[in-house]
């Protein structure tokens, strides 16, 4: 084996390496994590996740997490204890009047079952990065997290 062939293996495998760590920090469940100062309670399940941006920079995103039905301002009250989100709770009829205006452009838009409060909440960090937080009701046993964060 040349010395030319030994280059362009480790090469290779640097690629490949570099490849797979990028791959790994742009998993949905990571980059969530890692990007927001509060921690999901353990239930919460992410539902989706729509990514804008370079997969090793990216300018945005949106996500929809489920949380527990049951008691979905445990994960209201986690937000306000983690981070200094200003929050209101909108009424159903409030929010969809405005829904089609705010949500112009995004793919995972707030679905809220009729007669249903809407939470709200939003903050900028310290590095100009700004969050939006809507938790909502879908139905009897559906509550999301919808987290819209941009750079």
């Amino acid at each position: 084996m040349s010395a030319k062939d030994k280059k362009l293996i480790m090469v290779t495998i640097a690629v490949v390496l570099i490849a797979a760590v990028l791959i790994l920090l742009d998993n949905s469940t990571f980059l969530v994590k890692r990007t927001n100062e509060f921690e999901l309670p353990e239930d919460a399940e992410i539902v989706a996740v729509n990514k804008h941006g370079f997969i090793a920079f990216r300018m945005a995103y949106e996500a929809k997490i489920k949380v527990d039905h049951d008691d979905p301002w445990a994960t209201v009250e986690l937000l306000e204890n983690s981070c200094p989100v200003q929050g209101e709770v909108i009424p159903y009829d409030n929010f969809m009047t405005t829904a089609e205006e705010l949500f112009a452009g995004y793919k995972l838009v707030p679905a809220p079952e009729e007669e249903s409060n809407v939470w709200i909440g939003a903050y900028t960090d310290i590095d100009d990065h700004e969050y939006v937080y809507i938790l909502d009701s879908e139905g009897p046993e559906d509550a999301y997290l919808y987290i819209y964060y941009t750079r």
